[in-house]
């Protein structure tokens, strides 16, 4: 009997750290999972960053679906290669027996310009007078390409004709002609078709997008300040 009773005590501090550690571990509470990134869809090479929003977390595990991995609470990762990834962020608590996982899609392509909106540009010429001497507005057009004229041009919009303050926003579509602004060279003209058929030049200046991240990103023309353009695109794979 003293042999038993001895066992039993020698036997209860495990007994009792094993129910403490138990106690502890069901006081924790499970995590819940969350994050944002900075950038839903974004090019090759962008960085894009991940807030993360969980709850109740301590330690974290992510995978950002191209083998590239992190332990940082908000990290940041840059994608070598166009595609559609799938982040997961794993949540643990302090003990690591609880977590938790939320995933999202993340889509890394090229700029494809979708719309163009002139919001604004002057009236007058640059010596304050009309444009054609029957008084009417200029002319807007857009052209893309590695010249400044036609017929060097990959893509062009149909000329908006007599323009007013009531005209604006003009506004253009290109969602289906599939130019990438990542790649291409594009110019702005006004110009009006005067009265004996010479076009007067109002603005003309090349851009290279890519470094350009907004969207709708605005252009000026540093030739005319009352000049404003809205460029619109969407990212694809």
């Amino acid at each position: 009997m003293t042999k038993y009773l001895s066992k039993g005590l020698h036997s209860l501090p495990a007994i009792v750290f094993a129910a403490l550690a138990l106690w502890l571990s069901s006081c924790q509470k499970t995590p819940e999972a969350c994050f944002e990134p900075t950038f839903s869809s974004s090019i090759v090479g962008k960085t894009i960053g991940f807030r993360n929003c969980t709850q109740d977390g301590v330690s974290y595990r992510w995978d950002f679906g191209d083998g590239g991995t992190s332990e940082q609470p908000t990290p940041i990762h840059d994608y070598a290669r166009k595609g559609t990834y799938t982040v997961t962020l794993r949540a643990f608590s302090e003990n690591g027996n609880k977590s938790d996982e939320v995933s999202q899609t993340i889509l890394i392509g090229e700029k494809y310009l979708t719309r163009i909106e002139v919001v604004n540009v002057s009236l007058t010429n640059e010596n304050g007078g009309f444009w054609d001497p029957d008084t009417s507005g200029p002319d807007l057009a857009f052209y893309f390409g590695p010249d400044s004229l036609p017929p060097n041009v990959f893509a062009s919009a149909d000329t908006v004709a007599d323009v007013d303050s009531a005209s604006f926003p003009v506004a253009w579509d290109f969602s289906s002609q599939n130019i990438q602004l990542a790649d291409s060279f594009w110019f702005f003209q006004l110009h009006d078709i005067n009265t004996v058929g010479i076009s007067d030049l109002m603005g003309s200046w090349k851009v290279i997008p890519k470094p350009k991240v907004d969207n709708p990103f605005v252009l000026t023309n540093p030739l005319n300040a009352a000049t404003e353009v809205r460029v619109y695109y969407e990212i694809r794979p």
